[in-house]
């Protein structure tokens, strides 16, 4: 007796856990975080520039006696740089090892949703700077999933680096130096 077999399409029963993620605006671009990295989403009276900062610095905000900076994920000229920054502004805070730091929101575009990333290097487009783990799909929208932590390095080291190129390998201005040791 002969057996034949039957070559079926192999079906991945590995499915992606679902995580709870809060998936945010920040600019153009859309962006998911783990909910566990979200210290809280805050609505500040305003945000104060900082003479001589680099573009990734948008500005500080205060937040029970902590100064926390704000930043810009997508290193380039943003709307909240020139927008009033006497305003209301929401500000999503975020959890890393060294502190709390900012990334200002769009507060329609802001929710907590059960969601499965994607394989991390899929859909990959030209995405912001940033450390990016993969993207998620909501919707018609495809969000960037970000790591706090190695996200808020990248970015110490372009502001590292802005400043080397601005001061001529000086180091930072007196007002953010002390910020750059004690900050995250």
């Amino acid at each position: 007796m002969t057996t034949e077999l039957l070559e079926a399409p192999i079906v991945s029963t590995r499915t992606r856990p679902k995580r709870p993620m809060c998936l945010f605006q920040s600019g153009s671009e859309a962006y998911a975080v783990s909910l566990e990295k979200v210290a809280e989403v805050v609505e500040v009276e305003r945000l104060v520039r900082v003479p001589h900062s680099p573009p990734r610095i948008i500005a500080l905000c205060t937040l029970r006696r902590e100064v926390i900076p704000v930043v810009d994920l997508n290193d380039s000229p943003s709307a909240t740089e020139t927008a009033e920054l006497s305003t209301k502004t929401i500000v999503l805070l975020l959890r890393t090892s060294r502190g709390i730091w900012g990334v200002p929101v769009s507060a329609e575009g802001t929710i907590v949703s059960e969601e499965s990333m994607d394989e991390p290097g899929l859909g990959n487009r030209a995405t912001p700077r940033g450390s990016r783990i993969g993207t998620l799909r909501k919707g018609s929208t495809t969000y960037n999933v970000i790591d706090p932590e190695a996200t808020w390095h990248e970015i110490r080291r372009s502001v590292e680096a802005w400043y080397h190129d601005q001061w001529g390998g000086e180091s930072a201005p007196s007002n953010l130096a002390s910020l750059s040791r004690t900050s995250p």
